[in-house]
C-alpha cells in the first residue's frame, strides 16, 4: 500500500499521494511495523503451535558415537583434513563415507568412537538356479 501511494495521479482515486521525504518515511515506518508483528509472530505465536521438546537425552556423546559412524567430525571434510595434515593425529579422524563405516578408525582423543569390522561378502557360488528344477518336455 505504501508504494501505491507512491505511484499515484490526480483522479486515481488514492486518498493519499506520497513523493520525497514523506515516502522515505512511510516505507521506513511499513519495515518497522512489519518487523515487530514478525518478531510478536514469531515468540509469541509460533511456540503455541509448535510440539516443544523439552526431553534432551542424558547419553554420553561417547556412547551415542560408538553406534552411529556417522558424526560431526567424520562427516566434516575439512576436519577431516585437518585432523590428517595441520594436528598430525595419529590415527587420524577418517572421513566418513556411506556402506564403507569399516573404514573408520577409533581414536577417542579426537572424539572419533566408533569402530566396526569388514562384513563378509556372500558367496553366490552355491546357488541353483530356478530354472534348472523345471524338466522340460521331449
Amino acid at each position: 500500500l505504501v508504494f501505491k501511494g507512491a505511484n499515484c495521479h490526480a483522479g486515481d482515486g488514492i486518498g493519499v499521494c506520497l513523493s520525497g521525504y514523506s515516502f522515505l518515511a512511510a516505507v521506513t515506518g511499513a519495515f518497522v511495523l512489519h518487523m515487530v508483528v514478525h518478531t510478536i509472530v514469531l515468540t509469541h505465536v509460533v511456540p503455541r503451535i509448535s510440539p516443544s521438546s523439552t526431553s534432551s537425552s542424558q547419553t554420553p556423546y561417547a556412547e551415542v558415537a560408538e553406534q552411529s559412524p556417522c558424526s560431526w567430525f567424520s562427516s566434516n571434510p575439512v576436519h577431516c583434513l585437518r585432523s590428517k595434515y595441520v594436528y598430525k593425529h595419529s590415527p587420524p579422524c577418517d572421513f566418513y563415507v556411506a556402506g564403507k563405516a569399516h573404514t573408520l578408525r577409533r581414536n577417542p582423543e579426537i572424539g572419533c568412537y566408533f569402530t566396526a569390522t569388514k562384513e563378509e561378502a556372500e558367496d553366490y557360488t552355491n546357488t541353483s538356479s530356478p530354472l534348472a528344477t523345471v524338466k522340460e518336455e521331449p
